[in-house]
């Protein structure tokens, strides 16, 4: 938990700004979470699926449509995220608890029923602050235990994104694989990961729903230095066929990952699109010197400053862009912690 200092007007107690905070972690991992599934389940498809689940709840799915062209309408303060970030928090939960979408979520939470009777809890406490309105006196301490009961759930979702698999036995004759093997690129790394409801089992030769091919591109040599933000820019058209493009602070690699529901070829060029770029975008300098040796007393506020221009760059973008401090650029099943530190 990072610590800062926050002029907070009296009429605003510390339990209602905690809470929101707690809130704010909840949503967006939420929203993290319904993307990331149903993106890796149904690969271009699952924004359909998404809009599919809610009219199957009945919800008007052309309401986050207009919430989106309400914000663009304004364009000196529009922001770039798209997709579930105009969904409400309700309709993601309508998403998560769908009859057809539910396998997808069930390792992170118990039953469906009691994990959404837990939530019916947590719904007063986010209108209260939402609305401007005191929170009762155990509010603070109902989300907190509801973060603490389902922590190991979200750290299993982030985890399990980090868990890397080799292509090996009849894998080594999947269609992009082999195809990058042959050209043998000493900068270029090509694995795999799988969802939990997976069970981890090995896929057969080409990747299917469920698995994601997650692909490094490092630097030709340590004097040179990615130069993100025209990375990101040469290769916007092929944004939409990825799941999160990750920033490395030390600007010496590129992770892309890719759902392994899509067709051979397309993965094989957007990956050569993203090569051929990240190879003639690069700097001497890099954004943060890497001369300065780490300062033991004080390690925390010492990685915050490297990270913070690579997260300046990534909210320019929607939320596929991820920037080092994030935790799916670090965490893995290796990596056992507490997720929201409670």
């Amino acid at each position: 938990m990072r610590v800062r200092d926050v002029e907070v007007p009296p009429e605003v107690s510390g339990d209602t700004l905690k809470a929101f905070l707690r809130l704010y972690q909840l949503e967006t991992w939420i929203r993290e979470m319904v993307y990331l599934e149903l993106k890796s389940y149904y690969g271009m498809d699952w924004l359909s699926e998404a809009e599919n689940a809610l009219a199957r709840a009945r919800v008007n799915v052309r309401m986050a449509d207009r919430s989106a062209a309400r914000d663009r309408k304004h364009q000196h303060i529009s922001t770039p995220e798209t997709d579930p970030w105009y969904v409400s928090f309700d309709s993601l939960l309508k998403i998560i608890y769908d009859r057809r979408m539910w396998k997808l979520f069930a390792s992170y939470f118990t039953t469906k029923t009691v994990f959404r009777v837990r939530l019916e809890e947590v719904f007063p406490i986010r209108n209260r602050v939402a609305h401007c309105r005191t929170l009762h006196a155990y509010d603070l301490d109902r989300l907190t235990q509801f973060l603490r009961d389902f922590d190991q759930g979200f750290w299993r979702f982030c985890a399990t994104y980090g868990d890397k698999y080799v292509f090996v036995d009849r894998l080594s004759k999947n269609s992009v694989f082999e195809h990058f093997a042959t050209v043998r690129d000493p900068n270029l790394d090509i694995t795999y990961s799988a969802r939990p409801y997976t069970g981890n089992r090995a896929p057969r030769r080409e990747l299917g729903p469920g698995f994601n091919y997650d692909v490094t591109i490092t630097t030709q040599h340590w004097g040179r230095y990615f130069e993100y933000e025209g990375i990101l820019k040469a290769t916007r058209s092929w944004h939409r066929y990825v799941l999160h493009i990750m920033l490395d602070s030390f600007q010496h690699t590129l992770r892309v990952t890719f759902p392994g529901t899509l067709d051979s070829t397309t993965v094989i060029e957007a990956i050569e699109r993203f090569v051929r770029v990240a190879h003639n975008a690069y700097s001497v300098v890099p954004l943060v010197p890497v001369t300065e040796r780490a300062d033991q007393k004080e390690p925390f506020a010492k990685a915050e400053m490297r990270n913070r221009p690579f997260e300046l760059i990534a909210v320019g973008w929607p939320h596929h862009v991820v920037p080092p401090s994030h935790p799916f650029t670090f965490i893995n099943s290796g990596c056992p912690c507490s997720f929201f530190g409670v």
